[in-house]
């Protein structure tokens, strides 16, 4: 074979190297929407209601639309006392169902009844003990791309010896909601005070700012549902799982008997 056959046979062989390039599709399972609640029973009747929605599919924004006209029941099982809940807006506009009278009681179980065109979804929980919420401590640091102090905030209670305790924590910065989700229990520092603090990725606290930390005593199984989602959070490049639902028949969400307390804070040039 003569040289320049080689070299024509050659540019051949590099020219289909790079048209051979095969282009691969890739199908994202498509799944039917699925009911999703939220729903709270709280010893503050303001924070009690229960939100109804349906999924979206993964590749759509997470503009989860409402589901209206349901039938949403309340029972407090220690009193048999129910509650047929009706529809109206929360500030956001966004549409809830309220109760008019169950209002939650620390030891008593709830059950929730939801039924959405013949389909009946079903979920009970019960609300723990009270852990008295005394304050909020401050951690101030310096980040090293940024002179300005900024702060940590640690919520200020001493754990039940001996008692199983689960706490979820909302924190607002000028009344601001951090998305952040922060969940604990008690497996270390049991009878202990709390020394662990709320983090926060999306927000900066500075001097100045005003602080509310939401702690709510919240029964195993809804810690168990953020815990996870809390988890899919935190793992980049992983297709997050649906946390394990409390509520029956394959819906998505949880419901959660929960006590609430409030404690606020305004940062002062000298930490306090």
């Amino acid at each position: 074979m003569k040289i320049s056959d080689k070299i024509f046979w050659l540019i051949i062989f590099i020219i289909g190297s790079f048209s051979c390039t095969k282009v691969i599709d890739i199908h994202l399972d498509t799944s039917p929407p699925k009911l999703v609640v939220e729903g709270i029973v709280s010893n503050n009747f303001r924070e009690t209601f229960v939100r109804i929605s349906k999924s979206v599919e993964f590749s759509e924004p997470n503009n989860f639309p409402a589901v209206d006209n349901a039938l949403v029941i309340l029972k407090d099982s220690n009193t048999n006392a129910f509650d047929t809940l009706y529809e109206t807006k929360n500030n956001e506009g966004v549409l809830i169902y309220k109760p008019h009278r169950i209002k939650g009681v620390i030891g008593h179980t709830y059950q929730l009844k939801v039924n959405v065109n013949g389909q009946q979804y079903e979920a009970s929980s019960q609300m723990p003990d009270s852990v008295a919420f005394t304050g909020l401590k401050l951690f101030a640091t310096n980040s090293a791309s940024d002179t300005s102090v900024t702060f940590t905030i640690v919520p200020q209670y001493i754990d039940q010896k001996g008692v199983s305790n689960y706490y979820r924590f909302i924190q607002y910065i000028n009344h601001k909601k951090d998305d952040g989700i922060n969940v604990l229990n008690d497996d270390v520092g049991d009878g202990l005070p709390n020394e662990r603090p709320i983090f926060t990725n999306t927000i900066n606290i500075r001097l100045n700012d005003t602080v509310a930390v939401k702690m709510l005593n919240i029964d195993k199984n809804v810690y168990q549902y953020f815990y996870e989602l809390e988890q899919n959070a935190n793992q980049l490049g992983v297709t997050p799982s649906n946390p394990v639902s409390n509520i029956s028949n394959g819906a998505l969400g949880y419901f959660s008997a929960q006590y609430e307390q409030i404690s606020v804070a305004v940062i002062s040039d000298d930490g306090k």
